[in-house]
């Protein structure tokens, strides 16, 4: 990790934290490997759902508690490096963020003067208390089931719309030729996700299941693979299952073990240990404003 240390005045410090892609990305490999052990999904077999359906479907609840964990775990070791001790908790903002890149962050706090000797018993603090009830719990699950994504066989034959989970094969050629990551097996796609290049999803609607279809597609000129962007190329599709989006989910054990835990009960203590650990960083974070301003 590198840290810029941008000049300050008195107590004020702000750095430039350069977190390397790797420690996110080691982390979030970590964490959908243990969801992958116990998720089910219809179609597979335990254990056996595709890496890459995983990562779609949970990524936009791991990845927060992924960043989370690496921010702390960064900001804690620049501290320490830098032997200064914050009075409050830093100020932390993301400057720069993308899959794959390093993530950049500005940070902001005051470090701890020095203080002369005084008789602490004579501080008075005011400390929160939480109460969490059973309906703060209930409507954080509600909230969860609504935006949470899953998919069913279909009730009966129709072609692929958007929204559709696609399980499929494809083989790309350009000119003819093979190229780096040309082909794929049982790889998925939500339809209308972007997560192929400009008109390469927009293509795949309307197909059934095993049909098979040439599409063609240009990369873009800022591809990551440089010896491929703005190449025309033909991709070859195999459809080999359509599955629907299900609305209107309800929150149940089913809904629990697809957020990877064994059943509902399992979920809710998970839910309030996020909220008593959220409650009492808000909470330090008071005392220690108390306290600075007593001091």
């Amino acid at each position: 990790m590198k840290i810029d240390e941008k000049p300050s005045k008195g107590l004020d410090i702000e750095w430039i934290l350069t977190i390397p892609s790797t420690k996110i990305t080691d982390q979030l490999e970590t964490k959908f490997l243990e969801i992958s052990k116990n998720v089910k999904m219809p179609g597979f077999r335990p254990g056996k759902v595709p890496m890459d359906l995983i990562k779609k479907r949970y990524s936009s609840s791991v990845l927060p508690d992924v960043l989370d964990k690496v921010i702390n775990e960064s900001l804690n070791e620049a501290v320490i490096k830098k032997k200064i001790r914050p009075s409050v908790q830093p100020d932390v903002n993301v400057e720069k963020f993308e899959e794959g890149k390093d993530l950049v962050l500005k940070v902001n706090f005051q470090k701890m003067p020095n203080v002369p000797d005084f008789d602490i018993t004579k501080i008075i603090l005011e400390k929160s208390i939480l109460d969490i009830k059973q309906t703060d719990l209930d409507n954080t699950l509600n909230d969860i089931a609504k935006n949470h994504e899953r998919f069913a066989p279909l009730d009966k034959k129709r072609k692929s719309i958007k929204g559709d989970l696609i399980l499929f094969d494809y083989l790309g050629k350009i000119d003819g030729k093979d190229f780096e990551g040309n082909s794929g097996k049982d790889e998925t796609v939500v339809l209308g996700s972007n997560k192929y290049i400009p008109g390469y999803e927009d293509q795949m609607i309307g197909l059934e299941v095993n049909e098979e279809k040439t599409i063609k597609v240009t990369f873009p000129e800022d591809y990551r693979l440089k010896d491929i962007a703005g190449k025309n190329a033909e991709f070859q599709l195999n459809i080999k299952d359509i599955q629907k989006r299900v609305k209107n989910i309800s929150v149940d054990e089913k809904l629990a073990k697809e957020l990877g835990e064994d059943n509902l009960e399992k979920l809710n203590v998970k839910i309030k240990q996020r909220m008593e650990q959220e409650f009492k960083q808000l909470s330090n974070l008071k005392i220690r404003r108390q306290a600075s301003e007593e001091l």
